[in-house]
């Protein structure tokens, strides 16, 4: 027989778990882990194998039960062995099998063997050894028994469990009491009001601290409860003591532990319970607050709201509701409010209306008033006069708590100047004309971490302890849990905890009494079986955002979503952070993603999944195609084809897109966590033109690339040949050329090799604006002649549209500018608005080029209001940086100043770093225009070193050369001149040619400045024959330069 020490099994868990030396050893399949569950209650004696099938099969057996059970025990022996346990652990003996260990192995068995032990030592005087036994003994149940287990062998099990927990927790509580250890016995009884034994006790130890009042409350809930639910009343012993207290015959008070009070004593006894006047309290300050928690911690803002609004009660009593998710801290604002409070009551009230009616309730703030017991009248009517007489001419302090709507109006006292605290679970309905409405949402971060600390008593500043408050979600209640269990484990380090956590899931977050499942099992009680439902849907979603389309497509009906969710809000499980868009505490969406996993079976689950993949799919791509109806796209299969959501126009997608990207950036992740690989390959893809027109590029070019794996992974040539034309795109946007280059060139070797003439002009096309981007305009302009020759011979206009703006931009650049602004114009006589709004965009650059402002600032204004109007906010700040340059040319430096960092901000919200620092550019211009190089100079240098660590270098050299033009004009000219030579060897390197032209007509105007006319007219002439080709502006003003004399000029220009 294996001796105890190496082998650990726990039933008295959620599940059956197996530990070898304090190692998890994985049973199976479930059934593997129930069949050892059996032979574990029945350790050291066999099981006949029909004992075991009826279990394993709830009574319902296939025909093949003996053969299956036979291969459940040789795999359950294998995993035995292969943890190192000897053979003869698991044994086949006569008609069944046989756990042949050491029954204390199992803690089933050993609670038992522990509670014997303690009874004995508790029998003979011994209570201190007792003691430590029972908590022994206790400390083995870890959750509810048996709890992910069905069947009827695992209710009756669970239900022995639970008896001998109370059987233990009973012994435990005697001792306690014999030991004087009210305080622990109090906080340890305190959830089970109901359970007749546990209630005898902790009537004796309230009687002993002298709080009468409150054993006789708990004896009246116990009689009350008996009496509907068995129409029994409760045993001899504990009427005899509740008799005792009524008569003022209890044991002398102890001596009141710290920070325990005890209530005044009751008014003398009325003569008779009548209709009339109730006996007046006793004048003495009552008091049953129950104590405030020294380490009460955060929480200003809502503390101060409380206090305020308390100073200015009028005639009348002032009711504050506190209201939020379950275990968010309500209980201990309001009574740490009615702690800073109390000093100006003379009644200060408490009353947990947990699981107790309006009746109920009025009894114990009456009985807690003084009134005797047999004075409280029968009928609720009575009551409520009888307590609003009692508390007329008093100043009345009350805490209402886990109060139930539709039953708070009737406890409220008649008090002048009192104060009622009502905590509430579900949002109550106006009942209370005049309430106070306080949400209680979770704390900030660094609420949350102050929290986690103050309740650990630990710094705030250790390893991890902010990792670990974040992963709680800030959660009053997980922070306390938390922060006790690092209390009873101080070697443990807050990361350590944090991946127990993790590891474990909720069941980890517990106190000595107290689970945070719990509290959000009560919340989840209250829900209609549709809303638990929806719920649980929920809790599979693939991302914190809840829209309700995409979970009523996970449901299957929008109605019943609708309803659901209003039935959520109600009891602060999830909420409202836009129209139709909710959201779920973590710790919430954690707990409804581990009861869908308990509740729900996995085919279920996985069906939940895809119909929101589905739902997210189709909706992307409905909304790519709204936006970019125009666009070169393959189109998705049927997957599904929920209903997904449909837009009015291009506008509408487009703010849906930006509003929901993070949601479908984190579905792409979920599908490649998940294992669906159709949905992470076409999920990108369908939504590649918003990806490139909205951003943010970095995570595009991320998911192009997983999309281009499933592809890949399924043998989808056509589909991956998609996507590397996708990823080109934007990795052109984002000035990755070269990796531009190897995807558009692998999408064209693909669609050639294939014969998809459409699919090779669009990869031409994009592959002459990677040219353009690289500064090698010949070449783009062949690319786009020759996409534009292929559209016109597959007879794709919109393909026609695109390849003439684009070949117009490279003509322009190469100083066509009339062959640029012949294109543009034909562009518009069939593109859509989207591409005529390019393409007056693009001619506004070459009415700036050729020196008509008004003319490009007035095309820049009218392109940028057709990409407002189509929700393209890229085309239409792209629009914003061009006005920004047409105000720096008119000298409007603080209407350029504005543009530019309107456009910044708006690059840094998507991280376009190319976008940022042409951003920057423009900024130092301006600035330096407006007679402030200080602040251009700031800029200036964080754009260099932003572009040194981004390993951005296309932009450097007009950097530079603006960086020229703020050391100049600060007076230093050796450090202008040290970034005019940078931008034109930057410049030079890269094949840029209009930046090195421009570096060297500022170096020319050094020379003459410096008294060097010679130097000066050769920079001039390098830069006459650089930019002459390109027919820009500046090229008229150099000519003018070399044709005056630098002698006469020494001062330059």
């Amino acid at each position: 027989m294996l001796g105890y020490g190496r082998l650990d099994i726990r039933l008295l868990a959620r599940g059956p778990r197996l530990l070898v030396d304090d190692r998890p050893v994985d049973a199976g399949s479930p059934q593997a882990a129930l069949s050892l569950a059996v032979l574990s209650d029945k350790v050291g004696h066999p099981v006949h194998k029909s004992a075991l099938v009826d279990a394993l099969w709830d009574g319902a057996p296939p025909r093949t039960a003996v053969e299956t059970l036979h291969s459940l025990m040789s795999r359950l022996r294998r995993k035995l062995r292969d943890a190192g346990l000897p053979a003869e652990a698991l044994v086949s003996r006569g008609p069944g099998y046989v756990l042949d260990v050491d029954p204390r192995c199992v803690d089933w068995r050993r609670a038992r063997l522990l509670l014997d032990d303690a009874r004995r030592r508790a029998d003979t005087g011994r209570r201190p050894e007792a003691a430590l036994l029972f908590d022994e003994a206790l400390a083995l149940w870890d959750g509810d028994p048996l709890a992910l287990v069905d069947g009827a062998w695992a209710r009756a099990r669970r239900a022995d469990m639970r008896a001998l927990r109370l059987r233990v927790l009973a012994g435990w509580a005697h001792n306690a009491l014999e030991l004087g250890d009210h305080a622990e016995l109090l906080y340890r009884l305190e959830d089970h009001p109901l359970h007749e034994p546990l209630v005898l006790l902790r009537m004796r130890a309230l009687a002993e601290l002298g709080r009468g009042t409150e054993a006789a409350e708990a004896f009246t809930v116990l009689r009350e409860h008996l009496r509907r639910t068995g129409g029994v009343e409760p045993n001899t012993q504990t009427r005899r003591l509740f008799e005792r207290l009524l008569r003022d015959e209890v044991p002398a008070p102890r001596t009141e532990p710290p920070g325990e009070r005890r209530p005044p004593p009751a008014a003398p006894p009325a003569p008779e319970a009548a209709p009339g006047p109730v006996p007046a309290p006793a004048p003495a300050v009552i008091d049953t607050l129950p104590n405030d928690l020294g380490d009460f911690t955060g929480r200003e803002r809502e503390l101060r709201l409380l206090l305020d609004d308390a100073e200015h009660t009028g005639t009348g009593t002032a009711v504050h509701v506190v209201r939020g998710l379950a275990g968010v801290g309500k209980t201990a604002l309001a009574l740490h409010a009615a702690h800073r409070m109390r000093d100006r009551f003379d009644i200060r009230l408490h009353i947990d209306l947990r699981g107790i009616d309006t009746g109920q309730a009025l009894s114990r703030l009456l009985l807690a008033l003084g009134v005797p017991g047999e004075a409280v009248p029968q009928t609720l009517d009575r009551r409520v006069e009888m307590w609003r007489t009692a508390t007329a001419d008093r100043r009345v302090l009350l805490v209402l708590d886990d109060a139930v709507r539709g039953r708070i109006a009737p406890l409220i006292p008649a008090s002048p100047g009192g104060v009622a605290l009502v905590t509430i679970r579900k949002n109550p309905v106006l009942e209370l004309d005049g309430a106070r409405d306080l949400q209680l949402r979770s704390p900030s971060d660094d609420e949350g971490l102050r929290m986690l600390a103050a309740f650990a008593h630990r710094p705030a500043e250790d390893d991890g302890m902010a990792p670990l408050a974040s992963l709680l979600g800030n959660l009053p209640l997980a922070l306390r849990l938390t922060a006790g269990q690092l209390r009873r484990h101080p070697a443990r380090s807050a990361g350590a905890h944090a991946e127990r956590i993790l590891r474990n899931g909720l069941s980890e977050i517990e106190g000595t009494e107290r689970r945070l499942t719990v509290v959000f099992d009560m919340s989840y009680a209250d829900l209609s079986p549709v809303a638990r439902r929806v719920f649980l849907c929920a809790g599979l979603h693939p991302v914190a955002d809840l829209r309700l389309s995409a979970v009523a497509a996970a449901f299957g009906g929008l109605r019943e979503a609708e309803a659901a969710f209003e039935e959520l809000l109600d009891v602060h499980l999830v909420e409202e952070t836009a129209d139709g868009v909710f959201r779920m505490h973590d710790l919430v969406r954690r707990y409804a993603g581990e009861r869908a996993g308990q509740e729900m079976t996995e085919p279920e689950r996985r069906a939940v999944e895809l119909r929101v993949l589905d739902h997210y799919l189709h909706t992307a791509d409905a909304a790519d195609r709204a936006a970019l109806p125009g666009r070169f796209r393959p189109d998705p299969p049927m997957i599904g084809r929920p209903a997904g959501e449909a837009f009015a126009g291009p506008k509408e997608a487009r703010d849906w897109f930006v509003e929901a990207f993070a949601e479908l950036d984190a579905v792409v992740a979920f599908a490649r966590e998940r294992g669906y690989t159709a949905h992470l390959a076409w999920l990108p893809l369908v939504m590649a033109g918003l990806l490139e027109s909205c951003g943010p590029w970095n995570e595009a070019e991320r998911s192009l690339g997983l999309a281009l794996e499933a592809w890949r992974s399924l043998g989808g040539e056509e589909g991956a040949a998609h996507v590397l034309y996708e990823r080109g795109c934007i990795r052109r946007r984002l000035l990755r050329l070269d990796g531009a280059r190897e995807d558009i060139a692998a999408a064209v070797a693909a669609w050639d090799a294939a014969g998809n003439t459409s699919g090779t002009a669009y990869a031409r096309d994009q592959a002459g604006m990677v040219n353009n981007a690289a500064q090698e305009y010949r070449t783009g302009l062949k690319d786009h002649e020759a996409a534009l020759a292929a559209f016109r011979g597959c007879g794709d206009r919109a393909g026609q549209a695109q390849a003439l703006n684009r070949l117009g931009l490279a003509r322009a650049h190469l100083g066509d500018f009339e062959g640029a602004v012949e294109a543009f114009r034909e562009v518009c006589r069939f593109g859509d608005d989207h591409i005529r709004a390019q393409s007056m965009l693009n001619e506004a650059r070459v009415r700036l080029e050729t020196g008509y402002h008004r003319e490009a600032r007035r095309n820049c204004e009218e392109s940028m209001a057709i990409f407002e109007a189509l929700g393209d906010r890229l085309s239409a700040v792209n629009a914003r940086a061009n006005l920004g340059v047409v105000f720096e040319h008119l000298y409007r430096y603080e209407d350029a100043l504005r543009c530019f960092s309107g456009v910044r901000e708006f690059y840094r919200s998507v991280g376009n770093t190319p976008g940022i620092l042409r951003a920057d550019r423009g900024r130092a211009a301006a600035l330096l225009g407006l007679g402030r190089p200080a602040e251009a100079q700031s800029v200036v240098e964080d754009a260099l070193r932003r572009s040194d660590e981004s390993g951005i270098r296309g932009i450097e050299p007009t950097l530079l050369y603006t960086a020229g033009d703020v050391y100049l004009a600060m007076g230093r000219p050796a450090m202008a001149r040290m970034q005019y030579r940078s931008s034109r060897q930057q410049a030079r390197v890269y094949g840029l040619t209009a930046p090195e032209g421009l570096a060297c007509d500022r170096l020319g105007d050094l020379d003459t400045q410096e008294g060097d006319p010679v130097g000066a007219r050769t920079f001039w002439r390098e830069a006459l024959r650089l930019l002459e080709p390109l027919r820009i502006q500046e090229v008229a003003l150099i000519r003018i330069k070399l044709d005056i004399d630098p002698h006469i000029h020494g001062t330059g220009f």
